[in-house]
Parts: C-alpha cells; structure tokens; sequence
C-alpha cells in the first residue's frame, strides 16, 4: 500500500491573482479579518479579500498609512478612512510595507486587534512574497 501525501491546501491555483485571492480567504477565514488587501506603491489594489469598494478604499489610503509617522496624521488619515471602510478605526486595522522583487506593496488586514492580526499580517506578506515570487 503506497502511503498518501497530505496536502494542506485544499484548493490551488497556477494563476497569480486566484492564487493570492485563495490564500487572502484562508488567512481572512483563520485570524477571523474582514479584508485582507494588497496594494502597490499607487495604492491600487493587487489583490483584496472583502468588500470590493472597501478594498479600493484600504489600498488607496495604504501609502499614506505606511509613510505616517507622527500619530496625529495616522489618526487624520484613518478617521478618513472609516468614511469608507466603517470598521476600520485605528485598534482594528494594521497596514506594513514589504516588498517583493524590488516592487514596495502594501499588506492590510481588518480584524480584532492584538497578537493574532501581527501574526495574519505577517502571514499575508509571507504568503504574497511567495506567490508573487514563482
């Protein structure tokens, strides 16, 4: 009897965007997150899990969220932000640059704050420097 690999993800795909939307559903689905977004230098959306128009909104405001240093402007920009994300106030939502191949992106996730939404941002940047990598 021949022994049977066990495949940890359940659903796969060889196309980028389906690949990143897959995985976004997983980690959205296990950190309990409301949208999990990628967006690039412009803020546009790479890839989002959520509300569509919310997700345009998310990745349009990440540039500026991850440049704002002083608290008083990050607390400008998200009180803005939550006009069109309503949710995303400032304990629900985490945004941290990266990059993958010299491009800067922009990971974004909603959700219960604390330990748990570090540990999904930094899973969705993994992930994404993975797929976008092959």
């Amino acid at each position: 009897m021949q022994p049977v690999a066990w495949e940890r993800r359940q659903v796969r795909s060889n196309q980028l965007g389906r690949a990143l939307e897959l995985y976004f559903d997983t980690i959205a689905g296990a950190f309990d997150l409301s949208h999990v977004v990628l967006a690039d230098h412009s803020g546009l959306v790479q890839s989002c899990y959520g509300d569509p128009d919310a997700g345009y909104a998310l990745a349009a405001y990440a540039p500026m969220l991850g440049r704002a240093v002083d608290p008083f402007t990050r607390e400008r920009i998200e009180e803005s932000l939550e006009q069109y994300v309503p949710g995303a106030s400032a304990d629900r939502i985490s945004v941290r640059t990266f990059e993958v191949i010299g491009e800067t992106l922009y990971a974004i996730v909603v959700g219960p704050g604390g330990a748990a939404r570090d540990v999904a941002l930094t899973r969705v940047m993994s992930g994404a420097r993975r797929i976008l990598s092959h």
